[in-house]
C-alpha cells in the first residue's frame, strides 16, 4: 500500500537554501532536507489501499473549493525547533510562516472531508501547526551538547532573518517510499487552485 500525504510545496528559496547549507555542517547528527523535496505537510495519510487513491484526489478537490482556496503568498521569517525547550535537543528545526491561515483552513477542510468520505483512515492525532521541516537531529551521539548550542545560536541569529516568500498555487498529495537513503518522493495528484477574477 503506499504511503501518502497532502502538502503544499515550496521551492528551494535561496535563503532556506542557506539554512540548509549550515544544518548541513551538523552532519551525521543533523539530516537536513534536501532542497528540491521542501514541502509542508497539511495532512499525513499514512499507508492507504491503492483503490483509495482516487477518492483522496476528490477529497483534496472539495476541500479546495469549501474555503475557496486561491494562490496565496507565504512567506517564513523564523526558525522553529520541537520540542521548544532550549535546554533538549531538538528533534525537528522548521521555518516557521508569518501567516498560517490559509493553511489552517486548508488543513481544517481535509481533515473533515477525509474523514467523512474516508472513515478508516486515522484521524490528526494532533493539532495542526504549520511548519516546513528543515531538518530532523538524531540522539544520544556523545557530540550532542554541542550540536544543541549550534542550533539554539542558529535559531537566536535567525529569529529575524527573512527567509524568503513563495506563491503555493497548488495542492499535492504525494507518496513517500522509505529507503535506507531517506525518502524518495512521487507525485500522485495535483489540485490547482483557481485564481479569482
Amino acid at each position: 500500500m503506499p504511503r501518502l500525504f497532502i502538502a503544499v510545496v515550496v521551492p528551494p528559496l535561496a535563503p532556506l537554501c542557506e539554512v540548509l547549507g549550515q544544518l548541513a555542517k551538523l552532519r551525521p547528527m543533523v539530516k537536513p532536507v534536501d532542497a528540491d523535496q521542501l514541502h509542508l505537510t497539511l495532512r499525513f495519510l499514512g499507508e492507504v489501499p491503492i483503490e483509495c487513491v482516487n477518492t483522496i484526489a476528490i477529497a483534496m478537490e472539495h476541500a479546495a473549493k469549501t474555503v475557496g482556496a486561491i494562490p496565496f503568498d507565504l512567506r517564513f521569517v523564523k526558525l522553529g525547533r520541537f520540542p521548544s525547550n532550549e535546554d533538549l535537543l531538538p528533534r525537528v528545526i522548521f521555518a516557521e510562516p508569518t501567516d498560517a491561515a490559509p493553511l489552517q483552513q486548508l488543513a481544517d477542510a481535509l481533515d473533515e472531508v477525509i474523514t467523512k468520505e474516508l472513515p478508516l483512515l486515522s484521524k490528526r492525532d494532533h493539532p495542526f501547526h504549520a511548519h516546513l521541516t528543515l531538518a530532523r537531529v538524531k540522539s544520544k551521539r556523545p557530540s550532542a551538547k554541542d550540536v544543541r548550542q549550534t542550533l539554539n545560536d542558529l535559531l537566536c541569529d535567525t529569529r529575524k532573518a527573512d527567509l524568503g516568500t513563495t506563491r503555493i498555487k497548488s495542492l499535492y498529495l504525494i507518496e513517500s517510499r522509505l529507503t535506507s537513503s531517506g525518502s524518495i518522493y512521487a507525485l500522485r495528484h495535483t489540485h490547482l487552485f483557481t485564481a479569482r477574477g
